[in-house]
């Protein structure tokens, strides 16, 4: 949790902050100890960062879950896994980006899952819904996939014969219990 602090015990000079105001919910003045917190959401990825020393407030994004993999040939490799907790239903927003310098080929894919879990084992809802994009070179068995081991999301990716290519992917989610 960040804070920001203002004074307001005396006048505050010309040009003090009394108020900060976001996008919605209307301007928001101290607490009874002078302070007005600015929260992140970890869970999004959105973390604020205080600097006292420089009275710096830094907001900075990271998606919570990342992963980068290689694949030479048809291999299956895991990019992306996340560990989840207690029962509930998480609905996970990925996407996937695929390059291979030496084939010059490139694959993207903005993907979609639901899972559900008791707290010990997690099952995949219905197929996940993806948009995929890739150059024409690259054949039909080229792909991700989307499964739950154990109690955890796994998206591996799948390469292609004869072509090395490198993946990063990056996901954000919702969870309801």
């Amino acid at each position: 949790m960040s804070y920001f602090q203002i004074d307001t015990s005396t006048t505050p000079p010309p040009g003090s902050t009394e108020s900060l105001q976001g996008n919605s919910g209307g301007p928001v003045g101290p607490n009874g100890s002078n302070l007005i917190n600015v929260i992140g959401d970890v869970n999004s990825g959105i973390n604020i960062a205080g600097n006292p020393g420089t009275n710096t407030l830094t907001v900075s994004y990271s998606p919570p879950i990342t992963g980068s993999v290689s694949t030479t040939g048809a291999e299956t490799k895991a990019l992306l896994t996340y560990a989840m907790t207690g029962a509930a239903t998480y609905k996970f927003s990925m996407n996937i980006a695929g390059f291979s310098a030496a084939s010059s080929v490139s694959i993207g894919v903005n993907l979609n899952a639901t899972l559900r879990t008791n707290g010990a084992t997690a099952t995949v809802i219905e197929t996940p819904d993806a948009d995929t994009d890739k150059d024409a070179l690259l054949a039909s068995t080229i792909h991700w996939e989307v499964t739950a081991v154990a109690n955890s999301l796994v998206v591996n990716v799948i390469g292609q014969a004869g072509v090395n290519i490198n993946w990063v992917g990056e996901a954000t989610f919702l969870r309801v219990t």
